[in-house]
């Protein structure tokens, strides 16, 4: 018996059970090659299935295959879940993808393909196959691809059948819309075999090519890079979280709506002291998966809550109104103006903290001028004053995160909450005339 299958062999589980993903690669990064070898016969169908239909020809399918598993080898520890297929196909689909766009380039520099593309209608199912969400593509891979039944799937996942059945049935919904949607008549996908010549070459770590090296430097860059967009995503939540964002990034792919309990307002540090804890900022925290138009509900709700200050209606000048009250008014204008135009940069991270700071300091003074217009109608000056200081609380909540963040120096926080209780103080004296 050859060593290589001695190897196989003691990696391999008892007759009737399955060793899942998960621990397969734990042994793996572990030092354990047999491991690395059944993921690769385990996974092997998927993966050439995804390379041999998008690829021109064999040989670029087998350059394809060998990254992939060559990606494995070497981010084996972001593998996900009980089961590495689904990002194997996915990995396999851009490798493929990043290939097939470097032959088109160079039959564009005229050099002509090796043979004529493959069906353009089995490449786009498994390009939407791999924009699916993982709990849509795994069943397709292992059932479709693979050849695995819906009982094996569920338990190599550890799902219970009615989600894979379910899944599985909403994956090709989906599937056949977007190819619908693309011009595309709908495909049957069937389990595919490896040849044996490339499960061996991924499995024994044969010598790699030029363009498979390449081919990997590329697919760890993109990699790489989708990382850095999701970091991107997640600044963006917390500038939400701060109550100051208008403009959120998401992603396009069809998620439910979150379960989970929203979470509460963050706390107010100690020494924070408010004199009105009802003037909270509208609840609006930052969810990824909250569906679309999260953006722009959370920019009504502070527009309900501050009306005067952000809504579409400049603040009207009376006939009546002398040269005085005209300029007043005109001035609260331009600084409404001016709040949306800075609410907009820094929702997308476009400002500097000097602009903040005048920022700021533009605000105190329409501050002062709501005060002087309505000095005579209490009730509208303490109206125009409650915004003032539901903004000012904006403005503190989002200086403590990004001081939190190591972004601008503790001092700014004093400043900001400074600026806050500056509003505080005239809201309540408004409220709380001297008795004469």
């Amino acid at each position: 018996m050859s060593r290589y299958l001695i190897r196989l062999l003691g990696a391999a589980p008892p007759l009737g059970d399955v060793v899942p993903d998960a621990e397969l690669l734990r042994r793996f990064r572990a030092g354990d090659a047999a491991s690395f070898e059944l993921l690769v016969r385990r996974h092997a169908g998927a993966v050439w299935a995804a390379c041999a239909r998008i690829l021109r020809n064999d040989a670029d399918a087998d350059d394809a295959f060998q990254t992939t598993f060559l990606v494995l080898a070497k981010k084996a520890a972001a593998v996900r879940g009980a089961c590495a297929g689904g990002w194997l196909h996915r990995v396999a689909v851009n490798a493929a993808l990043k290939l097939k766009a470097r032959r088109s380039r160079s039959a564009g520099d005229g050099v002509e393909p090796a043979a004529p593309p493959p069906d353009e209608d089995f490449a786009a199912v498994h390009e939407e196959l791999a924009r699916l969400p993982e709990r849509y593509r795994l069943p397709v891979v292992l059932c479709d691809l693979e050849g695995q039944s819906r009982t094996e799937a569920a338990r190599s996942l550890g799902w219970p059948l009615g989600s894979v059945n379910g899944r599985l049935a909403r994956a090709r919904d989906l599937l056949r819309d977007r190819l619908a949607r693309r011009g595309f008549a709908p495909v049957v996908l069937v389990a595919c075999v490896a040849p044996s010549h490339v499960v061996h070459a991924a499995a024994s770590g044969s010598a790699v090519s030029p363009v498979v090296s390449s081919l990997v430097e590329g697919v760890l860059s993109a990699m790489r890079f989708a990382k850095l967009k999701v970091a991107a995503v997640f600044a963006v939540g917390l500038l939400g979280v701060a109550g100051i964002g208008a403009v959120v990034a998401r992603s396009g792919q069809p998620v439910p709506p979150p379960a989970a309990k929203q979470p509460d307002p963050p706390k107010k540090p100690e020494g924070a002291f408010t004199a009105f804890p009802e003037l909270a900022l509208p609840k609006w925290p930052f969810d990824r998966n909250d569906g679309e138009g999260n953006g722009q509900r959370k920019h009504l709700a502070f527009v309900a809550a501050c009306p005067n200050l952000l809504g579409d209606a400049d603040v009207r000048i009376d006939p009546t109104d002398d040269t005085l009250r005209r300029i007043l008014k005109e001035q609260l204008n331009e600084g409404r103006r001016e709040i949306g135009k800075v609410r907009v940069q820094i929702s997308i991270g476009r400002f500097s903290t000097a602009e903040y700071l005048g920022y700021l300091m533009s605000v105190r003074e329409m501050r002062s001028i709501a005060a002087e217009l309505w000095a005579n109608d209490p009730k509208t000056q303490a109206a125009w004053l409650r915004e003032f200081v539901i903004i000012a609380k904006d403005a503190e909540a989002f200086t403590q995160a990004r001081v939190e963040c190591g972004t601008d120096p503790s001092h700014l926080l004093h400043q900001s909450r400074r600026h806050r209780l500056e509003a505080e103080a005239a809201l309540w004296k408004a409220m709380n005339p001297p008795k004469r």
